[in-house]
């Protein structure tokens, strides 16, 4: 993420399918609550301290470079 306005909304969307996994299990339905809670974690993954978050570009940014 590039701003803390889009981690927010990382964290609402992350927090959300966590919910809905929850929901899943307890409907009984474990396959489409270990989805949900896959696509929360890659969502998390987008989340970097503000303080790292230009070095964090910056690699990305080498990496698709190269």
């Amino acid at each position: 993420v590039v701003s803390d306005a889009e981690a927010r909304c990382v964290v609402k969307e992350a927090c959300g399918l966590r919910a809905k996994a929850r929901a899943a299990t307890d409907a009984g339905d474990p396959a489409s609550a270990a989805a949900l809670l896959t696509r929360a974690q890659a969502l998390e993954g987008r989340l970097v301290d503000p303080f790292w978050r230009d070095l964090a570009a910056a690699a990305v940014d080498l990496a698709l470079a190269a």
